[in-house]
Order: structure tokens, then sequence, then C-alpha cells
């Protein structure tokens, strides 16, 4: 079996941005109604926080982020 390896090996680049290698990250889409009280409720359940538009709940360890209306991306 292959070695799990992140897109950057480790690297990082410090300019008028610092860019570094995040590590590994786990990563889920979620299609649903980011709205309806149900998902929000499973969300919380799951220990997200449901993102605004454009938004971004928590952080690399574990967030949420707003992809669109009915997208979602978990972390």
């Amino acid at each position: 079996m292959s070695e799990a390896v992140t897109a950057l090996a480790g690297q990082s680049f410090e300019g008028r941005v610092r860019v570094a290698d995040a590590g590994l990250l786990g990563m889920i889409t979620l299609r649903a109604d980011l709205v309806d009280a149900a998902v929000i409720t499973g969300l919380q359940a799951a220990g997200f926080e449901v993102p605004g538009q454009g938004g971004v709940r928590g952080d690399l360890k574990g967030g949420a982020l707003w992809m669109s209306p009915d997208e979602a991306l978990l972390l």
C-alpha cells in the first residue's frame, strides 16, 4: 500500500504572504440544504457549526466551509 503524502511535502514559502503545507487533512463534501433544521441539527451533533454564505466555522482541525447554498466542505 502506498504511503500518504501531502501536496507540498512539508514545504513553505514566505513572501508577501506565507504559504505552508497544512499536513494531512481529511475532507468531506456535504450536499444538503444548509438551512434545513435536520441538517443543522445533524451537523451540530457531529461537532460542526453551519457556516454562513462565504463563511468558515472552525479551523483546519475541524471546521466547515460554505461552498454554495447546498454544499459545505467539512474538515
